[in-house]
């Protein structure tokens, strides 16, 4: 399936998953204002924790939810 000619092939405002594994926890609530570098979420892998920093400032959109096993690269969130 051809990808749409106006569809975005890279988004600055997607927080993806550095890591596959199971977002255990949201540090921010949908619709807090975050800073860059601010811890967002929890993703555990193989008993492992990674702390997900904000990549940028505004306000977060959820777009996973906690208790989701996610691939790596899977967006988490809008941050705009």
């Amino acid at each position: 399936t051809a990808a749409l000619p106006d569809a975005p092939t890279h988004d600055d405002a997607l927080l993806r998953a550095p890591v596959a594994g199971t977002l255990t926890l949201w540090q921010a609530h949908d619709g807090d204002q975050v800073e860059a570098g601010q811890v967002v979420a929890v993703i555990e892998a193989m008993k492992m924790e990674t702390r997900i920093e904000a990549h940028r400032a505004g306000r977060l959109s959820r777009l996973a939810d906690a208790g989701q096993v996610l691939a790596h690269d899977a967006p988490l969130a809008r941050i705009e």
